[in-house]
C-alpha cells in the first residue's frame, strides 16, 4: 500500500531545483578592441581571492554585448568585467597598479582605489532572470 506521504516525498524529490539566470549588459565596449572577459563570483571570499565560479569571453563586435549565466542556484553573485586589449588574459595595470585596460563591475560602483567590495557589485539571483548593467571605463 502506497501512503500519500510517500507519494508527496517522491514528487518533491523529482521536482527540479530552482535555477536562475543572470544577464549582464556591458556597455562602452570598443569594437575589435580585445575580448571582453566576464567573471562571476559566488561569495565574498572567492571574489577577494579572484577565484571565478564561471567565466565568459565575448567577441567585441558592437559597443554593447551581453553575458548570460544560466542554471545558477538562487543567491548573490559578484560580476567583474574587463576588455583584454593586449590579449594576455588578465587585466593589465601600470607600475602603480592602475588598470590600463577598460574594466567595470555589476551595479557600476565607483572604484577609485582598488576594486569595490563584494556587496557593491553583488546581484541577487532568484529562480527567474536577473539583469544588471556594466559600463566599462573609457
Amino acid at each position: 500500500m502506497i501512503r500519500p506521504l510517500s507519494i508527496l516525498s517522491l514528487l518533491l524529490l523529482a521536482a527540479p531545483a530552482a535555477a536562475g539566470e543572470l544577464r549582464a549588459t556591458i556597455a562602452n565596449v570598443k569594437p575589435h578592441g580585445g575580448t571582453v572577459m566576464v567573471g562571476l563570483y559566488a561569495s565574498p571570499d572567492t571574489y577577494t581571492r579572484d577565484e571565478r565560479m564561471a567565466g565568459v569571453q565575448l567577441a567585441p563586435l558592437a559597443g554593447t554585448v551581453t553575458a548570460v549565466f544560466a542554471g545558477l542556484p538562487p543567491g548573490r553573485y559578484a560580476l567583474a568585467v574587463f576588455q583584454d586589449a593586449d590579449g594576455d588574459g588578465r587585466l593589465s595595470t601600470n607600475l602603480v597598479g592602475i588598470p590600463t585596460e577598460a574594466y567595470g563591475f555589476a551595479n557600476n560602483p565607483a572604484a577609485a582605489f582598488g576594486k569595490p567590495g563584494f556587496d557593491a557589485v553583488a546581484v541577487t539571483v532568484g529562480d527567474g532572470v536577473a539583469d544588471t548593467a556594466v559600463a566599462l571605463t573609457p
